[in-house]
């Protein structure tokens, strides 16, 4: 279960898309999207005769969720959970270490012997039991989350490429960061290669609509107030 758990601590959340009121009038091919605060609804796209044949924008699905922070709550919030039932269980893992220890004394009598065992049959149910609850809990409330966050990102996604004149919008998974170092790190190239969406080797910067969603995400959804914490109670015992 302690290797259950950390993979849990460590998935990554899917995220979503909103609109954010206000779009400026659509920019020509060439120039960088931008957006304004103002009242108004979503700006129209241009007529197809303005930009023709098909426009395409690319979306940083690895920089949306890194920096939408809605999703880096409730991602930090499914860590709490994780690591608050790591505790229980290692609580509980301790504690059987310490009757092992207290089984190998010579001085122990039949009956404190036969207690110790029955001790740690105990300890070990409660362990499966708390494995049970942790899977249960966490792998629905994951399941939920990545969910709402896919959809908020999809919509808003939808929405700025309808305000911006774009046809075609593709994401792909890339480093947050342009720095080489993490562009070119082991663990970001391999998962460009191994992955099975169309990744775009070249753009020119006006078509990437990464920070544009990231704005409006963060304004639509803004994060809680309130710090995430542990789940009360003391489950499993």
């Amino acid at each position: 279960m302690k290797k259950t758990l950390a993979s849990l601590a460590g998935l990554t959340l899917l995220g979503g898309f909103v609109v954010w009121a206000g779009w400026a009038a659509a920019q020509q091919p060439g120039s960088p999207i931008q957006q304004t605060k103002a009242t108004s609804n979503t700006a129209a796209a241009p007529a197809p005769s303005q930009r023709p044949g098909t426009v395409v924008a690319v979306v940083n699905m690895n920089s949306v969720l890194k920096n939408y922070m809605r999703a880096q709550e409730l991602n930090t919030k499914i860590k709490n959970k994780v690591q608050f039932f790591s505790n229980k269980m290692n609580e509980k893992r301790t504690e059987v270490q310490r009757i092992q220890a207290e089984l190998t004394k010579p001085t122990l009598t039949p009956q404190q012997k036969d207690q110790y065992e029955k001790d740690i049959l105990r300890l070990q149910r409660e362990l499966q039991d708390l494995d049970a609850q942790a899977r249960k809990e966490i792998g629905k409330e994951q399941g939920d989350i990545a969910v709402q966050i896919f959809k908020e990102i999809e919509g808003v996604i939808q929405a700025v490429a309808a305000a911006n004149g774009f046809d075609l919008v593709l994401s792909f998974p890339d480093s947050a960061s342009t720095q080489p170092d993490e562009m070119y790190s082991q663990d970001n190239v391999v998962r460009k290669m191994a992955s099975q969406a169309a990744i775009p080797l070249y753009y020119k910067p006006h078509i990437d609509l990464t920070n544009a969603v990231v704005q409006t995400l963060n304004t639509r959804y803004p994060p809680s107030s309130a710090t995430p914490t542990a789940p009360a109670g003391r489950p499993g015992g």
